[in-house]
């Protein structure tokens, strides 16, 4: 049997070493591109799948360190008022769109940075606003907010102003959607909507009572619009959301008239969790529940379990359930898609006003991570740079430079993965690993910490490996035409030495970077990581 082993080991390595008594016999482990597991049993998840991804995102072919924050605007408020919203103002001119952050009861232009401006709108009873951008047949382009608390306010690319609404309490309005022409709104515990008329931003307020199709009771949360490819047509419905997780959808134009406006079905799912509860990706809606995030293009032919299972946060099915649990009453849940960096970031408040972390999906390829160390209440995306609020009265670009800066302190972006426990093609044969190296490509100095925990284990000791990489030119120093320019440097790390014995292994590989004063950062990939073992006692 020990002949029969050796033999197969032999046909799938291209080389061997002798370390001790036994045959030392090289291995490999790609990148975790799959992302981060968290459905998986540990004995049987895949190669290229990860245990634990902390500030690591999986692209096609390799993992990258997330790109740092600074902070973009000071004195929203107070040092101590938590910024909890922020509203961009999407002007057909560019030129002309607004950032707007809301804390300390004020609402504060923040668009160029340095030291937010107020604006006219202060006094507020609340700074947790929904908003959407509208454009009307005049192509007048408007923000409107609401929060259920405040009279809503509008703005035209110049002034804010309160809305001059009547048929309904206006300090009802929640919410605002766009949808074919009007203004759709959400009304506090209600389970009547409301709607203004076609192009209006102001005006009579019509309700429209869903109370008959809430089988499970509650009231309307949230809306968006959806779009339905029945491969014979493209229609654009309307959905409402409730508190116990039904999702109304209805088609047409006109909702004044039955011939015009038509229910096509409500569809059941988990509790929604707050009022950012969903986000358009191409047409299809994503809905933020206590099962995960569900996309309603499968409500439609599958059942709520069944749903679940093909959700886009399935690999991280334990992780979204027990944030869902532990933290679903808390403000600052908000999913939001970052184009440019073709990522989807989920913002999961842990302490409200105090500590989150996100969940970070690649939008190419389906696979998860997870961002630390930048505490969030909210998000936006203005012109593909991507914001967020804090709770020291400022705002903060993300995607910019190599550390985290909290207030006017830089802090180092400390990225972690731990492989899947991997056999090696063995199982049931003990291993003793000496060696290991993790490969990476970067522009600049780094150092990994290396560590392997075995048969599951947890407590793996991190070792410092010595690093070797290849030397740019420096500007104004090299000479032209004489010194090397690569664009990257390939760094290698040297063989790190390992202690383990046991049937599988994890690798774990933790990198920290600082900010460095350009705004891309510091190029840092991950490739992959080899591996030498023996025979323990002598066999497989």
């Amino acid at each position: 049997m020990r002949a029969t082993v050796m033999m197969q080991m032999n046909k799938k390595t291209a080389s061997q070493f002798m370390v001790g008594t036994g045959r030392a016999f090289p291995m490999s482990i790609p990148a975790s591109i799959k992302g981060w597991d968290q459905i998986s049993s540990l004995a049987q998840m895949e190669p290229d799948h990860a245990v634990q991804l902390d500030n690591w995102i999986p692209r096609p072919g390799y993992l990258e360190i997330r790109r740092g924050s600074r902070s973009w605007a000071s004195g929203v408020g107070t040092s101590s008022s938590p910024v909890e919203t922020i509203m961009a103002y999407n002007s057909p001119n560019l030129a002309n769109s607004k950032l707007f952050a809301v804390g300390g009861g004020a609402i504060y232009d923040v668009t160029a940075g340095g030291v937010a401006v107020i604006t006219t709108e202060t006094g507020l009873s609340s700074n947790r606003w929904q908003y959407c951008n509208f454009t009307n047949a005049a192509v007048n382009a408007w923000l409107v907010a609401g929060n259920g608390v405040d009279h809503p306010r509008i703005y035209d690319g110049s002034v804010w102003a309160q809305m001059t609404l009547t048929g309904i309490s206006p300090e009802d309005v929640a919410s605002w959607t766009a949808w074919k022409g009007r203004l759709w709104c959400t009304l506090v515990n209600s389970t009547n909507v409301g709607y203004l008329g076609n192009s209006a931003i102001s005006g009579a307020v019509t309700t429209f009572d869903l109370g008959q199709q809430m089988t499970r009771g509650g009231f309307v949360i949230a809306i968006s619009t959806w779009t339905q490819d029945s491969k014979q047509t493209v229609d654009e419905y309307i959905a409402f959301i409730t508190s116990r997780g039904q999702v109304i959808v209805y088609q047409g134009t006109d909702p004044s008239t039955a011939n015009t406006f038509a229910l096509v079905g409500v569809y059941d799912l988990g509790a929604p969790i707050g009022r950012r509860c969903f986000l358009r990706i191409s047409g299809n809606l994503w809905i933020i529940c206590v099962d995960g995030v569900l996309p309603m293009s499968e409500m439609l032919t599958q059942d709520r379990a069944a749903a679940a299972k093909v959700a886009p946060t399935t690999m991280i099915q334990n992780a979204m359930m027990n944030s869902a649990r532990l933290y679903n009453a808390n403000f600052g849940w908000q999913f939001i898609e970052y184009a440019k960096g073709q990522l989807a970031i989920l913002n999961i408040p842990q302490v409200e006003n105090s500590t989150s972390v996100q969940y970070v999906m690649n939008t190419l390829t389906g696979a998860w991570c997870q961002f630390t160390g930048m505490s969030c209440n909210c998000w936006e995306v203005l012109n593909d740079v991507p914001y967020f609020g804090a709770n020291d009265g400022r705002v903060y670009q993300w995607d910019y430079g190599s550390g985290d800066f909290i207030g006017d302190e830089n802090f180092p972006i400390t990225a972690t993965v731990q492989t899947a426990f991997n056999y090696f093609d063995s199982r049931g044969h003990l291993k003793r690993w000496t060696m290991v190296r993790p490969i990476l490509t970067t522009d600049g100095s780094v150092t990994p910490g290396v560590g392997l925990n075995i048969d599951f284990g947890t407590d793996a000791p991190i070792s410092i490996p010595s690093t070797s990489t290849t030397v740019s030119a420096l500007w104004d120093v090299a000479l032209w035409d004489q010194a090397l320019w690569p664009l990257n440097s390939s760094l290698v790390a040297n063989w790190t030495t390992v202690e383990g014995i046991g049937q599988c292994a994890s690798i774990l590989t933790k990198v920290s970077t600082v900010d460095n004063g350009q705004a891309n950062g510091v190029v840092l990939q991950l490739n992959g990581w080899d591996l030498i073992a023996e025979p323990a006692a002598g066999f497989f």
